[in-house]
């Protein structure tokens, strides 16, 4: 008999919600038509209870998550009452410190010409990966927190990195780039910035490299992975950036894909539960409008399920999103006409037939 796959959903702000909802409903479908036995819970930690209680996501919960969830599902998070967006940094910085969730993974992959923003690209499809390090770097909340903030004074934009962090990102990189059969690992530098970082990393990485030789690698310039990026991104399988680096690379796939909208990332870990952030922007003006694209949740739900090994199900969610481009239609964002409603009732059509 099968374990139940428990998730935790935080539905977030603004339009989190909806989208949600109809992960939720696509959940209920898989459930029916494979027994998945597939159990999610809906937690409250939103910008909307945090200016009620107070209270963003405490310790203990996160503690009885890990015990009680496999996986967590986040919605936007943002809200214009919050100052300086407290409660959104602090939650996820929290989420990924606390489960040692030290990669950033956004899978960026072509579906069809119509919502790709670029029209003269060469003919490959294009698949690719983006690795970044999720916990050390210029992410504040390790500043703050760490050991050495309790008694030296750092300022907030220190870049700091260790090699043993470094060790364990780049060894879980390569593992999952095995995992999902990519042959060629990019490591994103920028030159003359950061020397000292730039020597670690380019050092970490090239001993890392040598326990995968089935495994072709090369480090690349910022500038260079970007113009390549606009021009024929068919050549990356896997690209692995310092925060600040993945971060523009991020928004660049963001774009080839369509827009916020189709994207998602995955904070993973190996010691830890992973947990799956929807890049869908809170976007407060189009709450209960129906004209928000829900593709980004639906694949964020796809990859979820092909991470826990449910990979019939996964394979029929990412069929149901390609025939709906292929049949020229598209959400609003993207150019077409569809809304959420639609869109998620030809997925569910689509899971029904399959």
């Amino acid at each position: 008999m099968r374990k139940r796959l428990k998730i935790a959903i935080i539905p977030g702000d603004g339009v989190g919600p909806e989208l949600m909802d109809q992960c939720c409903l696509i959940l209920d479908e898989l459930n029916k038509k494979y027994n998945l036995k597939i159990e999610y819970n809906t937690l409250p930690y939103s910008s909307e209870y945090y200016l009620k209680n107070n209270i963003i996501l405490p310790e203990d919960r996160m503690e009885e998550i890990k015990k009680d969830y496999h996986t967590m599902i986040m919605g936007p998070l943002g809200d214009s009452r919050i100052p300086d967006a407290i409660h959104a940094r602090t939650m996820i910085n929290n989420i990924r410190q606390y489960y040692n969730l030290n990669s950033a993974i956004q899978h960026v992959t072509y579906y069809h010409d119509n919502i790709l923003p670029l029209k003269e690209i060469p003919e490959d499809n294009f698949d690719f990966y983006i690795f970044r390090e999720n916990i050390e770097g210029f992410n504040l909340h390790f500043v703050k927190n760490s050991p050495k903030a309790q008694y030296l004074n750092i300022s907030d934009d220190s870049n700091i990195y260790t090699r043993s962090n470094l060790e364990k990102f780049l060894n879980s990189s390569f593992k999952y780039g095995q995992r999902l059969n990519k042959k060629k690992i990019f490591l994103v530098l920028k030159k003359y910035y950061f020397p000292k970082t730039n020597k670690l990393w380019s050092n970490v990485f090239e001993k890392v490299a040598e326990d995968y030789p089935d495994i072709e690698t090369r480090i690349i310039s910022t500038e260079m992975t970007i113009y390549y990026l606009l021009n024929n991104p068919a050549l990356f399988d896997i690209l692995i950036a310092p925060d600040v680096f993945a971060d523009q690379l991020m928004t660049l796939g963001t774009f080839l894909m369509g827009g916020f909208g189709m994207s998602f990332y995955l904070n993973y870990g190996t010691e830890s539960l992973p947990v799956f952030r929807i890049l869908h922007k809170p976007a407060h003006k189009y709450k209960n409008t129906g004209q928000i694209n829900p593709i980004g949740t639906i694949r964020a739900l796809q990859h979820m399920l092909d991470h826990f090994n449910m990979k019939k199900s996964a394979r029929v969610i990412d069929h149901s999103i390609r025939e709906l481009f292929k049949a020229n239609k598209a959400t609003i964002d993207l150019g077409g006409l569809l809304g959420i409603q639609e869109t998620v009732d030809h997925i569910l059509d689509s899971i029904d037939k399959a």
